[in-house]
Parts: structure tokens; sequence; C-alpha cells
């Protein structure tokens, strides 16, 4: 049984790692672009801040008493590091919840609900995520419930001492009532949406306003699908460790030795991990990644390229001057020095419409003899 614990807490390191990079990676990126105005966002932004604390704060302590089987660090500790592991899996959950009762506003917002009224419930829902749990998991520190400490058949801080109804209190809000909003959610937005587009298309609007309010629909629809395939992952993480503490003796038996832990390190993998599953399904937070990614320094080989396009029109009369050392800019593109201009050809290089004359035959002949390549490389740049 040590042995187990103790690969599974070297297991833990490279997950916190992986965790707190790229839940940091995703706060950023929604920041510098500005994507977290909207309610669902902002709890987006929360299940990511989440991800990043709970790796970088929770686990660690976790990992440690996995690995040394012992708490070096305090009672007091101990049972603050408890308070928080717990709480910080539940407020995650809750925030899976929430996310769906956004999306209901935003679509009832396409309609009819106002832009001020879904911020301020949206804002309610981070608040409410946050601060009901804490609020719950702190009555253990008061033997309240529950009490916290270290437990050493599990190596690592949890709770202990916990009574009947304080299980069933917290197991049903916050595991079976955030399982039931998460399915009806998701649910009622697909049938809302495929009512209001039937309502939609009934209705005598105008074809631009119909169309308008179309896509609006099919844009919340997206995000919908979007957010539920990350409820959906977390939850296939999550569940079967809450499963599996509803089997009665299954803390006691020779199979809870190995299956426990695993199905620990599940929820705790889905918790870090979720950043991953809404950047391979969100372009747009992908874009905002891969953009920071340019910014950063030394990442010059990420920046693309400017080229400089040549004129097509009379150069200026500041480039009359050049000499033959300025003859490819840094691009590679031709800029110098400019053949003899006549007022007749119009332009430099191409032909204008009244090139047909004499003076603009001369001009394309003395281009071709003084830089044969300048019109090739012009037609290579503006695609002629």
């Amino acid at each position: 049984m040590a042995v187990v614990y103790e690969v599974f807490g070297y297991i833990l390191i490279p997950l916190m790692v992986v965790g707190f990079v790229g839940n940091s990676l995703m706060i950023c990126a929604m920041l510098h672009s500005r994507m977290c105005l909207t309610p669902t966002n902002r709890l987006l932004l929360s299940m990511f801040i989440l991800g990043a604390v709970y790796s970088s704060l929770a686990m660690p302590p976790t990992a440690f008493s996995h690995i040394t089987h012992r708490w070096d660090l305090g009672a007091g500790s101990c049972r603050f590091f408890a308070f928080l592991t717990i709480t910080m899996t539940f407020v995650h959950c809750l925030i899976h919840a929430a996310i769906p009762i956004a999306r209901l506003l935003a679509i009832h917002y396409v309609s009819r609900v106002s832009h001020q009224l879904e911020n301020r419930v949206g804002q309610a829902l981070v608040a409410v995520t946050w601060l009901f749990p804490a609020v719950v998991f702190t009555l253990p520190f008061f033997q309240v419930g529950a009490s916290y400490g270290f437990n050493r058949g599990i190596a690592r801080c949890q709770w202990e001492a916990v009574q009947y109804p304080f299980v069933v209190f917290y197991r049903i809000v916050f595991i079976v009532l955030p399982l039931v909003v998460i399915v009806l959610g998701y649910g009622l937005i697909m049938w809302q949406v495929r009512v209001m587009r039937l309502a939609a298309a009934k209705e005598h609007k105008t074809k631009s306003r119909s169309l308008r309010f179309a896509r609006q629909l099919g844009l919340e629809l997206v995000l919908a699908k979007r957010t539920a395939i990350v409820s959906g992952y977390f939850m296939a993480c999550f569940l079967p460790n809450t499963i599996w503490t509803f089997i009665p003796g299954s803390i006691t038996n020779d199979l809870a030795e190995n299956l426990g832990p695993a199905l620990y390190l599940l929820t705790w993998f889905g918790i870090m991990s979720s950043f991953l599953v809404y950047l391979l399904v969100n372009n747009e937070l992908r874009e905002g990644v891969y953009s920071l990614f340019k910014q950063m320094p030394g990442c010059r080989s990420c920046r693309r390229p400017q080229r400089a396009v040549a004129p097509l029109g009379p150069p200026p009369a500041h480039t009359l001057n050049y000499t033959e050392s300025t003859v490819f800019h840094t691009s590679g593109v031709y800029i110098g020095p400019p053949p003899p201009y006549s007022a007749g050809s119009g332009s430099v290089g191409l032909r204008s419409s009244d090139s047909s004359s004499m003076a603009g035959a001369e001009q394309d002949r003395l281009d071709e003899q003084l830089h044969p390549n300048r019109i090739s490389v012009l037609a290579s740049v503006h695609g002629f």
C-alpha cells in the first residue's frame, strides 16, 4: 500500500507542472485578448485560476506526503491544506454546473434578457461557486460534521471522524445536484435553441434580421457544445471516485488499496487538465495562446515576416537619390535603384493605361535593360 501511494506521489509531480503552466497560459490568453467580459468566460477564467492554484498550492503537499508517508509541517497547516484541497475540488464541480446556467441566460439575452442583468447574474454565479463551498467546509475546523487531520491510511491530509448527516449533505449538494444541473442545463439549451429557431422561421421578419438572429443562435449553440464537452470530461474523471465512495466497505476491502488511490488521482487529473480539453475545442483561445508565444522574447521564428511591397505608382521624390548600394530590402524584395522615370509611363516597372505611347514603350525597354529582375519580382509579390 505504501508503494502504491509513493508511485502516485511521483506521478503528481509532472501533472502539477503541466497543470500550473497550462492554466496560467489560459489565464494570460483570456486577459490579453479581453475574452473575460461575458458571464461564461468569467466562469471559465475562474476555472483556470482554480486549476493554477490547485496545481501550485494544494497538490505539492499531497505529493510530498504520498512520497514520504508523513507530515512535517504541523497540525494547523495539515488542516488548512485538507480544507483547501476539498474545497477547491467541489468549487470546480460547481463551476461546471454554473456554466450551463450562464449559457441559458446568454440564449435568453439574444431575445429578451438585458445585458446588464446577464452580467450581474454571471458575477453572482462566480461568487457563489467560490464562497458557498468555502463556508460549508469551514465547519470541520470547529468540529462540526467532521474534522481535519493527517490520515495515515491514505497518506495525506484529509477529513476524519466524518458524521453521516454531513456526508449525506455534501454529497447531495456538491455532487448530485451539480450533475443534475449539468445534464438538464445542456439539455434545455439544445431544446431551447431548436424551439427559437423554429419560432424565428415562422415569424415575419426582415431577411437581414432573421439571418442575424439565426447566426446568434448558431453561435450560442457552438459555445454550449464546447463547454458541454469540457464538463463531460471533468465528470468522467470525477464521478468514478464518487461512485466508489458510495460502495459499502470500499475503504476496507483489498481492492481499495490499489483502486482507491487511482480514482483519487483521476479526479485530480480532471481538475488540472480541463484547460487542455477547452483549448482543443476553442480555436479563438488557441490563437490567443499562439499570439502570446509570438510576443515572447527570443521567439522571432514565431513571427511572420512582413514582406515589403514595391510601390505601383511613381516613386516619391526622396527615393530618386537611391544609389547602386541600395538594391534589395531585407526581405529580398527589390526596391532600388529606381529606373529612369518619365511622366508618360505612370508607373515604375508596370505599364499604365496609356503605356502604348512611345514614352511608355521606351520606359519598358529601359527597365528590362537596367533591371531585368524587377518586373518578375513585382509580379510574384502582387500575384500577377
